[in-house]
């Protein structure tokens, strides 16, 4: 039987105490912020914690997971933030004209396996991923997420996605109840910003 004084290590020296990096800081808080997509992160200073007495701590840095709250993780600041507060936003930069007409992945291919359908007509953008708007980079998947001009008037759009940034035009023709006719649809010929 060992006694207290054989003991390997005292007994203030926790096995947590010797890791070789500080310990997080406590009272972390997340709040709404003034704009949607934007939250507001509030923490305690980890430096008036006894067990980071050891360590000069400069900051904190700021990690922050797309997919799931188990990761993967990205860094969100590139120094360590020394105050207690930041701001988490993405920042989403609105596109307009941006002129595809040269960037076609599909331009009037018959689509298979849809009787009726007609021909397809997908471009992908430029700028992608395509993301909702005011939001922490929520990928666009609805048709409503997107606005597409031709010759400044405004085609429906069947299929987004954000992800790859691909658009399908809508080419079915719709029946317009008011006039008892057809709304017009697009043509392949019309130039598409």
């Amino acid at each position: 039987m060992s006694y207290a004084s054989n003991r390997d290590r005292k007994p203030i020296e926790l096995e947590y105490s010797r890791a070789p990096w500080p310990i997080s800081p406590l009272n972390f808080f997340m709040r709404s912020g003034y704009k949607p997509g934007a939250y507001d992160l509030t923490w305690d200073d980890p430096g008036i914690l006894s067990i980071n007495g050891r360590f000069n701590i400069l900051g904190v840095n700021i990690y922050r997971s797309f997919d799931s709250e188990f990761g993967p993780y990205e860094r969100v600041n590139q120094l360590p933030i020394g105050s207690r507060y930041w701001k988490d936003h993405t920042n989403n930069d609105l596109v307009t004209d941006e002129d595809v007409s040269s960037r076609w992945m599909i331009f009037g291919e018959q689509s298979t396996g849809m009787a009726g359908y007609g021909p397809r007509y997908v471009f992908k953008t430029l700028f992608n991923p395509i993301v909702k708007e005011a939001s922490q980079q929520i990928y666009a998947n609805s048709p409503h997420d997107v606005q597409v001009l031709v010759d400044g008037v405004q085609v429906p759009v069947l299929r987004v996605d954000g992800q790859t940034g691909e658009v399908e035009i809508d080419v079915r023709r719709y029946p317009d109840t008011g006039t008892q006719n057809y709304l017009p649809r697009w043509s392949p010929r019309q130039r598409v910003l």
